[in-house]
């Protein structure tokens, strides 16, 4: 399980995790499927279980956190200048200044972007210049990493020995937790109205998995560290 990324309704083991025909499915199921291979294989790496288990260390934490915001960084800002996605995206999904506030909060500054964060943005940035449907299935991966916040966000408080209340360092997973799963509800139900053709839902699948082998990227530089864990 990993910190970003978790799209999924119900929780289940690599070996549990129903794989649900192509056929028969939505966009939004079809997205599911399509990064579940990815998705399960970051919950394998060291960070993950470092942060699932209650003790990831606060420079671990800190460095994937600015990792992540320079990916909310770029992304919010493609997704804005995106016409193709009005009605699907605002403003109130942001989560970058989430991230400064949290970071602030745990009296850290935001670490330099490695290689492997220059390597996601690039590879999506190139994607969406062959369509801007690839930044949906982005989206899609964002907006199902707040679905994973509402597991992790009590390990974290415990590995990082905040209080798990808005303002001390956990915003990122805490904002909007009351009513997320209606939200994520609603937002693949967006999804799966909207009508796309075979190319344009194809993209769409493209951008997801382009984003999670990004964060597949981001996680696996992170796993290398020896800080892992506190000393």
């Amino acid at each position: 399980m990993y910190l970003t990324v978790f799209p999924t309704d119900v929780m289940f083991s690599t070996a549990e995790r129903p794989r649900p025909r192509s056929a028969a499915m939505n966009l939004p199921q079809r997205l599911k499927e399509a990064i579940a291979e990815t998705h399960d294989a970051i919950e394998a790496l060291p960070l993950s279980k470092a942060i699932l288990e209650g003790r990831v260390s606060r420079s671990a934490y800190r460095a994937l956190l600015s990792q992540l915001w320079y990916m909310h960084a770029d992304l919010e800002r493609l997704l804005m200048a995106t016409p193709e996605l009005v009605g699907l995206v605002d403003r109130a999904m942001h989560r970058t200044n989430a991230i400064v506030n949290d970071l602030a909060a745990l009296e850290m500054e935001i670490a330099p972007i490695q290689s492997a964060t220059v390597r996601a943005l690039h590879a999506v940035r190139a994607a969406t210049t062959t369509s801007p449907w690839t930044l949906l299935g982005c989206l899609y991966v964002l907006e199902g990493s707040r679905m994973g916040s509402m597991v992790l966000v009590k390990p974290l408080s415990s590995a990082l020995k905040v209080v798990l209340r808005p303002g001390q360092g956990l915003d990122y997973h805490l904002e909007g937790m009351e009513s997320r799963p209606r939200d994520w509800g609603q937002f693949k139900a967006r999804i799966a109205a909207l009508e796309l053709d075979a190319e344009q839902a194809q993209h769409t699948i493209q951008g997801a998995q382009l984003m999670m082998q990004g964060l597949f990227s981001i996680y696996e530089a992170q796993s290398s560290e020896k800080s892992l864990s506190p000393a």
